[in-house]
């Protein structure tokens, strides 16, 4: 049974509370976030909503509100967010001097999974992959979301209506090894996203590090950031996370949650995730170095890039009429989840939507919630 709440429920801290302009400007903003926010879930005629915002300036705010049948607390799956633990897994493998992004995946991985994986236009491009490929989408590995399961859907689809299965990462290479790939690894400027890529990333930064990926999450990332709240998903009787919604079907899938790994199966809040994507655009898990290198974005269309382990997300605006909004990088999840930086507006987005509506859906919440700050 699902309760639906027309309330909203907020949080707004400011560090210098003792300033009558700041506190003005605080409780402004609060205010027209907590109306925005309901507003925004009645429109959409969403389920529930998590949004936290902070702003990162000499004046730092931090804002945290949900609507709907989720609260502040809820804890829900990333999703496709997790990519960015993975990214700055693999980073920090780098600086410890433990891979090189131009090593090749094939020796790490046994031989059976790369035999015959890429072939494109006659040539076996399989031993060609290498971590760098796996990180940026340019393998041009194929999507196993996409391959058709004995019901005729893909395997998306067969998720969406509901239907929950468990598979292993040879299922996902029996059908990638089916399926057609976009193009050669590495080919210039091209970019094709596929969770087959970092499924396998996963399996090389394990074999690489010698344990897996989420005692190496816990003690890299959790334990640094005193984060306590982020988990990988791993019992399907475990009933914590929020159970996200296709239209408006509510999904119970915990058997492919489980199946996702480190890749789509954690588990976090709002909370957790800001501070991990704070500690991430600030450099506090890798050098700040690498920061421009994983910024060279290729582009996936309709306003979506891809960097080395993180997306960016672009709106081209009317010309003549209206401006590009300020773009987003950092990355979304099939959930709805999402952990956004704001560069121009120095702002941080983390929550989730909790649907399965695409990301226009919650980048739109975004940059919505980012205008209330210039008003």
């Amino acid at each position: 049974m699902f309760i639906y709440f027309n309330f909203v429920y907020s949080s707004f801290i400011h560090e210098q509370l003792s300033r009558p302009s700041i506190m003005r400007a605080m409780s402004n903003h609060e205010a027209k976030l907590n109306q925005f926010l309901n507003l925004f879930l009645k429109s959409t005629q969403s389920h529930g909503i998590i949004l936290h915002i902070y702003r990162d300036s000499h004046d730092p705010i931090t804002w945290i509100g949900a609507a709907g049948n989720l609260d502040v607390a809820t804890p829900y799956f990333l999703t496709s967010v997790a990519k960015l633990h993975i990214t700055a897994i693999t980073l920090k493998l780098r600086v410890q001097g433990k891979l090189d992004l131009d090593w090749k995946i094939h020796p790490f991985l046994p031989e059976e999974w790369t035999h015959e994986l890429h072939i494109w236009k006659k040539r076996d491009y399989s031993r060609e992959i290498r971590i760098r490929h796996l990180l940026s989408h340019s393998s041009g590995l194929p999507d196993y979301f996409d391959f058709k399961q004995n019901s005729g859907l893909s395997l998306l689809d067969e998720l969406k209506n509901g239907r929950d299965k468990s598979w292993t990462i040879n299922d996902i290479l029996q059908w990638v090894k089916k399926m057609e790939p976009k193009f050669a690894p590495g080919s210039k400027n091209k970019a094709y996203y596929a969770d087959t890529n970092f499924q396998l990333l996963v399996f090389v930064l394990e074999k690489i590090a010698g344990k897996p990926i989420e005692p190496l999450t816990q003690n890299l990332h959790d334990k640094v950031l005193g984060v306590s709240e982020r988990y990988l998903y791993t019992d399907p009787m475990d009933r914590t996370p929020s159970i996200f919604y296709s239209e408006e079907k509510p999904l119970l899938i915990p058997k492919a949650m489980c199946a996702f790994g480190p890749d789509g199966g954690m588990v976090g809040t709002a909370k957790s995730s800001m501070v991990f994507l704070k500690a991430f655009f600030h450099a506090q898990l890798f050098p700040k170095e690498y920061l421009p290198e994983i910024q060279q974005w290729k582009s996936l269309g309709n306003g979506h890039f891809y960097g080395l382990g993180i997306s960016k997300f672009q709106t081209s605006g009317i010309k003549g009429f209206l401006k590009p909004a300020p773009y987003l990088i950092g990355h979304a999840g099939m959930s709805g989840s999402f952990a956004f930086y704001m560069p121009e507006k120095h702002l941080f987005f983390t929550g989730t939507i909790n649907q399965l509506k695409g990301s226009s859906l919650l980048i739109q919440l975004i940059q919505k919630a980012a205008m209330i700050f210039d008003q």
